[in-house]
């Protein structure tokens, strides 16, 4: 019988920002969520950042621009305060200027939207490597091999192409979680081997 490829949706494969027509209609209580969309103060938008389902806070962050995540901006000094695990990884990845601020909290939202509904089991072979497909800058990867290690032995990054900013994204790791970034690498795949 005739296979077709599974291919790769034009926005990526992160993306949070799925088109209406594209969707499929669910029932009112199970349609999803655009933590991006222009607000409502009835929905809870953020899981990742649960601060940032204050109208305001978000706006100030501006959490939907694509401009550098930085340490020095007074919009993101109070959410990245104290010392939790996700605050210190954040301010690495904002010292070191690493990704943009739309595609960080894009990386967050996605991984604390699916780390639930994926299974690894350690010592399994092959079972417990997580295949991050089209990675980009690697920060979904990164964070399962920072919060998902007792699941995930080892993470692959895979896109066409390693980005400068990967190296920044794992550098940040290993400041605040040495025991990930040992257990994160990229490969460069053809895009073949991607559909």
């Amino acid at each position: 019988h005739n296979r077709t490829p599974i291919r790769q949706p034009p926005y990526g494969t992160h993306s949070l920002h799925l088109r209406a027509r594209q969707m499929p209609q669910l029932p009112a209580r199970t349609q999803l969520i655009d933590p991006f969309a222009p607000t409502t103060n009835s929905i809870i938008r953020f899981k990742a950042w649960p601060a940032l389902n204050d109208e305001k806070l978000a706006a100030a962050a501006h959490v939907a621009r694509r401009r550098r995540l930085r340490i020095d901006d007074a919009s993101l000094h109070h959410l990245f305060a104290g010392e939790t695990l996700q605050a210190r990884l954040a301010r690495a990845l904002a010292a070191r200027r690493a990704i943009d601020v739309k595609e960080f909290f894009e990386a967050f939202e996605f991984f604390a939207r699916t780390r639930g509904s994926l299974r690894g089991k350690p010592g399994a072979p092959g079972a417990a490597t997580l295949v991050d497909i089209a990675g980009g800058h690697g920060l979904v990867g990164a964070l399962f091999a920072v919060f998902e290690w007792r699941r995930f032995e080892r993470v692959l990054v895979a896109d066409l192409h390693r980005p400068p900013s990967f190296g920044e994204v794992l550098q940040a790791v290993d400041e605040v979680a040495p025991w990930a970034a040992r257990r994160l690498a990229y490969v460069e795949v053809e895009e073949a081997d991607m559909r």
